[in-house]
This record gives C-alpha cells, sequence and structure tokens, in this order.
C-alpha cells in the first residue's frame, strides 16, 4: 500500500448523492492510506452525513427520531448501526450472529436480527414494514441489489440506501430509482483529482463514463478573444466560467463577450 492524499468535501458528496450537482467542492485534506478501512469510512461519512441532514430538515415537522433497517453487518453497516443507535434512532440490524456479537458496541439498543439478508421473513423479523429508510451495505453488490428489490417491491419502501462497490452497476439501481454509494468511483475520483491539480481539475464518474472538468485561469494568448473562441481546445469543450465576482455562469452564444483577465474557464472532456 501507499500513502496518498485524498480529498473529500462531504457537501460535495451529498450533492452527488442526491445527483444535484455535477461538480465537486474538494476542499478537505486527508492523509491516508488507500484501504477497506478508507472505503467504509467514505461511505459512513455520506450516509451518516445524508440522515443527519434529513435529521436537521425535519425539525419543522418535529420529528426527530427515525426507524432504519440496517441490511449487513460488516465494519460499514456496524458502524452505522453504533452511531445512529447513540444518537436516539430506532435500529434494526441484519447480519451473522458473529460479526453482530464482535462489532456491535456493549451498549447497542437496537434490534439485531441474524440471518439471511435477503428472505423477506428476516426483513419482517427486523421490522421493516415500519422502516423509515433501508440501508443496504453487505460486503455484495448482487446481495444489497436484491435484498434492495425485496425491500422495493414486496415492502413498498421508497427510501432505499445501497452501497454498490462495482459502479458499473450504478445504472441497474438508478433505474429501479434506488440512491447508490459507489466508494469505489468516490476515491478513484479523489486520487485523480489529487494527482492532477488538487486545485484546478477533478474526476467524477457520470453513468459509466469518467469525465474530466478543469479550471483554467485567463492566459495571454486569450487577450483580445471572445468566449466563443475558446470553446474547443483540443478535446476539451467550455462548458462555462467564473467571473470576477466568483459566480459561475454556463456558457451559450447569447451571453458572448470578450475574454477578461478576472475570468477562469472550465472545460470538460471525456477520459474513459
Amino acid at each position: 500500500m501507499f500513502n496518498i492524499f485524498l480529498l473529500f468535501s462531504l457537501d460535495s458528496i451529498l450533492s452527488y448523492f442526491y445527483n444535484k450537482d455535477l461538480f465537486y467542492n474538494i476542499f478537505s485534506l486527508t492523509k491516508t492510506k488507500l484501504s477497506n478501512n478508507i472505503v467504509n469510512a467514505i461511505c459512513f461519512k455520506i450516509l451518516n452525513n445524508v440522515l443527519g441532514n434529513i435529521q436537521h430538515n425535519s425539525i419543522r415537522t418535529g420529528e426527530f427520531t427515525m426507524n432504519i433497517l440496517i441490511i449487513g453487518c460488516g465494519q460499514l453497516g456496524s458502524r452505522l448501526a453504533n452511531v445512529l443507535d447513540k444518537q436516539g434512532h430506532d435500529i434494526s440490524i441484519i447480519g451473522s450472529s458473529q460479526t453482530m456479537t464482535d462489532l456491535l458496541d456493549d451498549d447497542f439498543s437496537g434490534l439485531t436480527i441474524p440471518g439471511n439478508p435477503i428472505d423477506s421473513d428476516v426483513m419482517k423479523s427486523a421490522g421493516i414494514e415500519g422502516c423509515d429508510y433501508v440501508i443496504c451495505v453487505t460486503e455484495s453488490d448482487n446481495t444489497n441489489l436484491m435484498a434492495a428489490q425485496v425491500a422495493k417491491h414486496i415492502f413498498h419502501i421508497d427510501k432505499i440506501f445501497v452501497r454498490v462497490l462495482d459502479p458499473v452497476k450504478c445504472h441497474v439501481y438508478k433505474q429501479m430509482d434506488i440512491s447508490t454509494i459507489s466508494p469505489t468511483s468516490l476515491a478513484f475520483e479523489s486520487i485523480c483529482s489529487a494527482i492532477f491539480n488538487t486545485s484546478g481539475n477533478k474526476i467524477v464518474t457520470l453513468g459509466k463514463s469518467s469525465v474530466a472538468i478543469t479550471t483554467t485561469p485567463y492566459e495571454k494568448w486569450m487577450h483580445g478573444k471572445l468566449i466563443s473562441d475558446i470553446e474547443y481546445v483540443k478535446k476539451y469543450k467550455l462548458i462555462g466560467y467564473l467571473d470576477e465576482n466568483d459566480r459561475f455562469l454556463i456558457f451559450n452564444h447569447e451571453n458572448d463577450r470578450k475574454i477578461e483577465k478576472t475570468d477562469r474557464f472550465v472545460f470538460t472532456a471525456i477520459i474513459e
């Protein structure tokens, strides 16, 4: 293993999780080893931030406690269960007896159900019919997919979060209208962003493709040119620019003008 700087912004990851933003505003710097523990830590932070955001938004309605079923009691599932339990939520978790004994805290007050994570009777025993959220985080993508299908189609649960290690499979979940988190994609994007200039370049995964997004400041060769003159630079296409007030504006020919020295241009290109 090797040490590498991984850059994460929970706010931008949350935006990515809800598919509301294509861009990453990565600002938090952590020096660590790339390992399964990092993958689990990424997923944990995403899910905990998502659920924390939901809880914060529920203050207006007076609903502070969520009923959450976690399917999978590995490093990620157990950590989520322990933390969310301490936050006062009603937690049920399905896993093997051994892992629940080894990984759940001694003071864990939630419901533990040993058994097959895709068995509907096991899910009933875990109280899925009264759940607000189902989180599928076993070590198997196929198991997570099947568990999500059972939760959605048999028990009619709408709010399902699924960890997917293979990013190629994410489109399957998207077709089912199930939210996914791919730690493989997140780690890949962060490593590439760290390698290819942490301040100006980002790599994001969209479907089956990886897309580079790069920010370029004003350069001398741009003097006297219109923005439309640099719409295509080699394989890169201009998608917008940041003006002197740091506002991002999507480029179109209706707002074409002469390039100013304070402009910063955002280009994108498919890299695979």
